[in-house]
């Protein structure tokens, strides 16, 4: 999870088994048992609380089966943990290593490097700026506005720029 926050993002699947070392595709697909994914679950959100500094945002989609195209069972789940990259890097491993993904490499690389280090420190600048900027920027207020009580609201569903700008917003009436 650290490692894909470092980086770029991505995905992590448990319950999917690679083809080969050689070949690191989805092979086959036999899931975790109905009975231990709330346990699996926990687990991977206590291993981020606990060995993470700052933990990063990442969601979890538990994938049921039966489903037929992979061969899933229907007692059987597969897990899907998306790690959008993370503006507050680097994310530090508590044993003191920043870990990188490196291309497609299934262990991650500690992080040694200075250059890097500075790079994954300066990354929530841009973040962190634009939000000060909002925050320091007064409302553009007309007339009998100017004696009104008004509120800001900040609505952000995309925090990590991940989805793009053309984000659908349902509201109620």
């Amino acid at each position: 999870i650290a490692a894909l926050a470092n980086s770029y993002g991505g995905w992590l699947f448990y319950g999917v088994a690679e083809k080969s070392k050689d070949n690191p595709v989805a092979g086959e697909f036999p899931g975790i048992s109905a009975d231990a994914l709330s346990a699996a679950l926990q687990s991977i959100r206590q291993a981020a609380a606990e060995y993470l500094s700052p933990v990063p945002h990442f969601d979890i989609y538990p994938f049921h089966g039966p489903d037929d195209e992979t061969g899933l069972a229907a007692d059987r789940a597969v897990l899907v943990v998306r790690v959008p990259w993370g503006p507050n890097a680097p994310f530090v491993h508590k044993d003191g290593r920043i870990y990188r993904r490196v291309a497609d490499a299934s262990e991650p690389k500690p992080e040694s490097d200075r250059f890097v280090l500075d790079q994954l420190w300066r990354r929530s600048e841009p973040k962190r700026k634009a939000f000060a900027d909002w925050f320091d920027e007064d409302p553009v207020l007309m007339g009998a506005e100017d004696s009104m009580s008004y509120m800001r609201l900040l609505v952000t569903a995309d925090v990590w720029g991940d989805k793009g700008l053309n984000g659908n917003l349902p509201l109620a009436r």
